[in-house]
């Protein structure tokens, strides 16, 4: 009667382990669960997946097209004490860099995309308070699209 007893008690323990949920893919050995052990929703998903369709379109290919990169200089700035100066795109373009060359005696400030317009690069230079003038040149390269 006690075996009896036990048997029972952990029959029903183990069936309550499984009701709850608490059985995990690491539990189960592979190749036991059929299609009809799942429930009737996830059935159905897997009734209405088909086989792939055909192929879509080639799309365009990647990377730069360099026939729509342009690169432009553009004014010099000369004789100056402290000057601002944008070079922008040709219309239709969009910058991608820019910069400057010139003398190492003028200290370039700031060389970057100018942020308020979009559309162009902007240098901050100032001569180094040493009495010279010194020159500097500022270019572009922008991308059509």
């Amino acid at each position: 009667m006690v075996v009896a007893l036990l048997a029972l008690v952990l029959s029903a323990g183990a069936g309550g382990y499984a009701a709850n949920g608490l059985i995990t893919s690491s539990g189960i050995k592979n190749g036991t669960i059929k299609e009809i052990d799942l429930n009737r929703a996830l059935r159905a998903k897997i009734a209405k997946a088909g086989q792939p369709g055909p192929a879509g379109p080639q799309g365009p290919s990647g990377g730069l097209d360099r026939s729509k990169v342009s690169y432009t200089r553009g004014p010099d700035l000369n004789n100056f004490g402290f000057a601002t100066q944008e070079i922008a795109c040709p219309a239709g373009q969009s910058v991608l860099s820019g910069g400057v060359d010139g003398s190492f005696n003028a200290i370039i400030t700031r060389s970057a995309p100018n942020t308020t317009t979009g559309a162009g690069w902007l240098v901050n230079a100032r001569n180094a308070g040493d009495g010279a003038n010194y020159g500097v040149s500022l270019y572009i390269v922008c991308v059509a699209p």
